[in-house]
């Protein structure tokens, strides 16, 4: 158990100058509807709006110096992919992603977007699949 606690504070080390700390609010709606108190976590306010980040950056950082040089390939629909070009550019580690083809186009002209501005460079056939549409 000892372990677990250790690497969730270390987690929360790495992630301290990086993540918010996002608030909980308060749903009416739903609180009413399952007659209980129902809060969200606002997690949407995070710099690729998501949670996301939490994980990619934990893992990235953990890379060794030999691992970051290589750099990082991922697969992702969305949300994790934001995370993992935005840890690339904090971490300056050079990243790859392939995105699904299967999104809506305006999810995924919104999510490049937010990948551009990260300054990652995506790889190119991704643009070849946005140029499809």
């Amino acid at each position: 158990m000892k372990k677990i606690v250790d690497e969730i504070e270390k987690a929360a080390e790495n992630l301290k100058n990086i993540v918010k700390k996002t608030p909980l609010e308060f749903n009416e709606r739903l609180s009413k509807i399952y007659q209980a108190k129902i809060y969200f976590k606002r997690e949407d306010q995070q710099p690729v709006r998501s949670y996301k980040i939490r994980g990619a950056y934990n893992i990235l950082i953990s890379l060794t110096n030999n691992e970051r040089k290589m750099g990082v390939v991922t697969a992702s629909a969305g949300n994790h992919a934001q995370g993992v070009a935005y840890s690339c550019n904090k971490l300056k580690i050079k990243g790859v992603i392939f995105y699904a083809n299967n999104n809506s186009l305006n999810k995924k002209l919104i999510e490049l977007n937010t990948l551009e501005m990260t300054g990652l460079k995506l790889n190119y056939l991704v643009k070849i699949m946005m140029k499809q549409h």
